[in-house]
């Protein structure tokens, strides 16, 4: 399954949620997590995931300190971050996903 990217928004309002780095992260994994829990799969299956953010060297860290809270240490999907703007204001990260099911 292929995850397209989440970012910052409040899935049932459809609102962007600003805020720093790491409340945008939480907010995207939430919402990964979500999606994935209602199609019958969880953060587990997840293999590879693409990480798109507006300034990887301020930003990376605190994402970081977000991101591993959702994985086991040493299970964690591959990854790959890239630097990307997001067209959207007050959006830093966007965060996709390909999950075996």
């Amino acid at each position: 399954m292929f995850l397209a990217s989440q970012l910052s928004v409040d899935l049932k309002t459809n609102i962007l949620i600003s805020g720093n780095i790491k409340q945008q992260t939480e907010q995207s994994l939430n919402n990964i997590k979500f999606l994935l829990e209602l199609s019958g799969s969880s953060m587990e299956a997840i293999v590879k995931v693409n990480i798109y953010m507006r300034d990887v060297e301020k930003d990376f860290r605190d994402m970081n300190e977000i991101y591993k809270d959702y994985f086991v240490a040493g299970e964690e999907p591959a990854r790959v971050t890239v630097q990307a703007t997001s067209p959207l204001d007050g959006i830093d990260i966007e965060i996709d996903a390909i999950v075996f099911c």
